[in-house]
């Protein structure tokens, strides 16, 4: 035999050469079950270790000759290795790894990466996620080669759905919705919510903005990873004041009391006053709430009931966000 099996010899030659030549044939054979290139050659290529049996036939008279080689095998191949990742996140996109240990093959071991320099480092840093070749190879020049798997940072999503419509002084509920789970998350914020919120940090919030006001969310993960969305309500101010234009104070439990009244973006009506048409005051109120009908107008001027006419009133009201505003009208009494 021509040399031993290692992991650069895959092959070794067994060779008849000083056997007899002339009218004879030749037959290689072996019980360690490796498989022999040209078994009727005088030399002939065997891939496994073992004894391996030439048998030499004089064809004329049948006489044989049989000799017999070992073919030993140098290397212990490298069947795999224990190896510990580190995926990217989002903070610094790039991952590493680190042979823990190598299962078969012989000391000193030599690794390498994509293609790279191989080194006696086991440890790779600074890898950007997706696939990499790991190489290690041995003494005997038995390598092994390993497709590692950085995977991407799994992508954060969070989202509040369409913007809202309210008038001031409704109220609106708002609810994050995340791509991950809750335990997921490390870090929860919202901007512009009122200090007199319970829970700055939970998914749902209710709120009543005063003005058009834009909500944001941030919602980092334990991987540094952020995704933020954002929310407008958009608030009508200006809804407006109704009086009813007409009423009859004649006690028959219909319409008897002039109210004033008001959506829920009023806060109080600072004043409201009623004159005839000479521009007598007969009725006034001042810093009430709008709808009751305490503060109403029953009809009566000292005591006495007011005859039917058109009369013109005047009210200051204070809205939710602190603005005023005068308003004026007209309203007939019927009897």
């Amino acid at each position: 035999a021509t040399g031993a099996l290692d992991c650069d010899n895959e092959e070794v030659l067994l060779s008849g050469a000083g056997s007899s030549t002339g009218n004879v044939s030749y037959q290689w054979t072996t019980t360690s079950g490796g498989s022999i290139g040209t078994p009727n050659a005088i030399n002939t290529l065997v891939n496994a270790p073992g004894w391996y049996s030439l048998t030499v036939q004089f064809l004329n008279n049948g006489c044989t000759a049989t000799d017999s080689v070992e073919v030993l095998s140098l290397a212990d191949p490298i069947v795999g290795a224990n190896i510990e990742l580190t995926p990217p996140d989002c903070i610094i996109l790039e991952g590493s790894l680190n042979v823990t240990a190598v299962i078969g093959g012989a000391d000193p071991f030599f690794y390498s990466i994509d293609g790279g320099i191989a080194t006696n480092i086991p440890e790779f840093l600074y890898l950007d996620p997706g696939s990499h070749l790991l190489t290690i190879e041995d003494l005997n020049g038995c390598s092994l080669d390993t497709t590692i798997y950085l995977p991407y940072p799994e992508e954060v999503l969070v989202e509040l759905g369409p913007d809202h419509f309210i008038d001031l002084g409704e109220t609106v509920d708002l609810e994050a919705q995340l791509s991950i789970a809750l335990s997921e998350v490390d870090t929860l914020w919202w901007l512009n919510l009122s200090d007199s919120v319970e829970c700055p940090t939970c998914l749902s919030q209710t709120v009543a903005p005063l003005e058009t006001t834009v909500y944001r969310i941030y919602v980092v993960d334990a991987n540094g990873c952020m995704a933020e969305d954002k929310v407008t309500v958009w608030v009508n101010s200006r809804q407006p004041v109704y009086v009813p234009n007409a009423f009859s104070p004649n006690g028959d439990g219909t319409n008897d009391r002039l109210i004033f009244f008001a959506g829920p973006e009023v806060a109080r009506v600072r004043y409201w006053r009623i004159f005839d048409r000479w521009g007598n005051l007969v009725f006034q109120a001042e810093g009430f709430p709008a709808n009751d009908p305490a503060f109403g107008w029953n009809g009566l001027f000292n005591g006495q009931p007011m005859n039917a006419a058109v009369f013109v009133w005047k009210a200051e009201v204070e809205f939710l966000d602190g603005r005023t505003e005068v308003l004026l009208g007209d309203v007939t009494l019927l009897r």
